[in-house]
Parts: C-alpha cells; structure tokens; sequence
C-alpha cells in the first residue's frame, strides 16, 4: 500500500478529507524513493516513516524487508524522486532467491562443519595415538 496522488479508484472518501490520504493497493504507481535505483530493484520503507523508499537489489533483499513494490524504473539521482513502481504484486520471486541463497549458505556451512569435525576427528585420532606410545 503505498499513498498516491494516482489512485485508480476511491472509496470511503469523507466529505471532509484534511487528514486523510489517498491509497493504492495495487497497480502501477509512482513511488517516491530515496538514493539510486535500478530498474528490478525492490522498494522497501527507508524506516524513517516519512513516506519514502529506498531500493535493495534482488540480492541483498531478506525476510525482514516489507517489499512495497518492484522498480520498472532506473534513477541514479541520490535523492529522493517518484519512480515507477509495481505495487501489490506477487513478490515471490524476490522471496525465491532469499529462500535460495539461504539453502546455498546452509550447504556451505554444513560442508564446512563436516570438514572441521573430521580435522578434529583426526587430531583426535593422533594425540590418542601419541599418549599411547608414552
């Protein structure tokens, strides 16, 4: 959900709108983000609760971020500007690649555990042999 000035459509509007904002759940908007974005990025809240994103690449992106929407627009501009984004979307993929990269990470830690255990396993093995032979 994110607070637009183009929203398709409008419900609920009070006939005394001060203090109220339009949203959208869904569509493509214009989302405003800070710092450079590329076009794929995924726009997540920049956590100082100003309305404002920022964009994480697709391989930085984790569980804990709250994807808005995905990028269909690059902007080297560091400050903050609108960019066209999909909002409301499916953002499985983005969540594919974390789950991905988590089970290659747990693969390489497991290969390394067993490395280390058979190291100690090993070390093990000569110091029993070398208080044997005294």
């Amino acid at each position: 959900m994110v607070v637009t000035d183009q929203a398709a459509v409008l419900g609920n509007m009070p006939q005394d709108s001060t203090g109220y904002q339009k949203v959208s759940f869904i569509g493509q908007l214009p989302v405003r983000v800070r710092g450079p974005v590329q076009s794929g990025d995924w726009i997540v809240p920049d956590g100082e609760h100003q309305g404002v994103g920022i964009a994480i690449s697709s391989q930085n992106i984790t569980p804990a971020h709250q994807i808005v929407g995905q990028a269909w627009a690059s902007s080297s501009d560091p400050g903050v500007k609108r960019v066209n984004t999909a909002v409301g979307l499916d953002h499985s993929p983005a969540l594919r690649q974390v789950i991905t990269a988590q089970e290659k990470r747990i693969e390489s830690l497991e290969a390394q555990m067993q490395a280390l255990q058979k190291m100690i396993g090993e070390q093990k093995e000569k110091v029993l042999a070398d208080l044997g032979n005294k």
